[in-house]
């Protein structure tokens, strides 16, 4: 019975840290709605969060779209981890409440840049690697978790913390019992041969 509640826990805590992890859901592509030309729109699910405006040949202008719920961008390096003290500690390059409203952004030709997000109304947390080809910006790469953090450059979500306890508590807790098992019985027959021996 023990062996398999400490299963079911281990299976359970695994699962939690899987989660649920969107991955390359953030796309970048040309804006034509309007002017002036060469501007890009980020976002996911078809919805845009924000332009990249080129104001030089190496630097684009980051700015918000009005769409109603809360999100921010942030400076972003590989490693990073993105989950709520993150957003809570951490300035905002830009987000759609205008503070601030928009950023440069540096990027040349080749280069690869990352930029995490937050969208508060659907509890994502996630990042997005924007490279700039000779055609122009694209997101290479990215991945969102959903309610909990995860780490730039990859695709695993954090485990939620509590589940991490628990599972941790359920390992102990199974080896402390096995241990006690073990000792009661050492001394269950510690005690018979002491009473076989007191025996006539």
């Amino acid at each position: 019975m023990k062996i398999k509640l400490l299963i079911f826990l281990i299976a359970c805590w695994v699962e939690q840290a899987r989660a649920v992890t969107l991955l390359n859901n953030v796309a970048i592509s040309p804006y034509v709605l309007s002017s002036p030309p060469g501007r890009y729109s980020i976002g996911y699910h078809g919805f845009d969060e924000a332009l990249f405006t080129p104001i030089s040949s190496s630097r684009y202008q980051l700015s918000y779209l009005g769409i109603a719920e809360e999100f921010a961008f942030y400076n972003v390096n590989s490693g990073d981890l993105i989950d709520p003290a993150y957003i809570a500690g951490t300035p905002r390059l830009i987000s759609n409440n205008n503070n601030p409203g928009t950023a440069n952004f540096d990027i040349a030709i080749n280069e690869s840049r990352y930029l995490g997000y937050w969208a508060g109304g659907l509890n994502y947390y996630g990042w997005v690697r924007v490279s700039r080809t000779p055609a122009g910006l694209i997101a290479s790469e990215s991945a969102t978790s959903i309610g909990h953090g995860i780490y730039v450059g990859s695709f695993t979500e954090v485990p939620e913390p509590s589940i991490s306890v628990l599972g941790l508590f359920a390992v102990a807790l199974c080896f402390r019992r096995s241990r006690t098992t073990k000792t009661q019985a050492r001394t269950t027959s510690r005690l018979s041969t002491s009473y076989a021996r007191v025996l006539p």
